[in-house]
């Protein structure tokens, strides 16, 4: 059974997951081999294909770098959008996230939210991290920033566009189906620590040969 966000008005809303837009940048056409042939043909792609799936009023958490356009012509590209947006801020978010006008647009904007899924911790964030928290516990982790080019090992995935062949948002229904066949993360092994000996006012002597961890 899936834990649906309740909205203000008491409905059930339906949550989405994406990142990585780019809106505006033309070199992400060439880097992640996107077939448009301009930034405006991108953009109206992303934008019919976002309205496609979600509806007024519907949550969508954006893992972060949403635009590299100007303020202006991001905001009207934002308002297009469908749906109460989430940022998790991304590294080429800085000025949107700066600005106040922006900033309405979005419902919150944070380098770092956990949502729960039926007791389920869910750790949200732009970029993928080697050990979230509860990871060894069952914890899920959900990251953008590498565009599809890294699977990390555990329940973790992607949720970029560029990890998607149709550039279309992950539903909470897909990563719910994604993410349960995948073990937990492993413990870390336990480290080598050198053995260190001090004189009295702790200089260190000496100590062991450190092989790497």
């Amino acid at each position: 059974m899936l834990s649906w966000r309740k909205h203000s008005k008491g409905f059930a809303v339906r949550l989405f997951f994406t990142s990585d837009t780019h809106f505006f940048h033309r070199n992400i056409i060439k880097y992640c081999q996107r077939p448009f042939a301009s930034p405006e043909e991108m953009n109206r792609a992303i934008i019919s294909i976002w309205n496609r799936q979600v509806q007024k009023g519907e949550r969508v958490y954006h893992l972060g770098d949403v635009s590299f356009g100007g303020l202006a012509e991001t905001y009207r590209v934002l308002a297009e959008l469908n749906g109460e947006i989430c940022l998790l801020r991304g590294n080429h978010d800085d000025a949107l996230a700066d600005d106040p006008y922006l900033r309405e647009r979005f419902v919150w904007i944070k380098d770092y939210h956990e949502l729960n899924w039926n007791g389920r911790r869910i750790v949200l964030c732009h970029y993928p991290l080697a050990q979230w928290r509860d990871a060894q516990r069952g914890a899920w982790h959900l990251y953008g920033h590498t565009h599809g080019s890294i699977a990390l090992p555990g329940a973790a995935l992607d949720v970029g566009i560029d990890a998607q062949p149709e550039f279309r948002l992950w539903t909470q229904e897909e990563i719910i189906r994604r993410l349960s066949r995948k073990a937990a993360l492993p413990y870390p092994g336990k480290p080598h620590y050198p053995q260190r000996r001090f004189d009295q006012d702790w200089q260190l002597l000496s100590q062991e040969d450190t092989p790497s961890c």
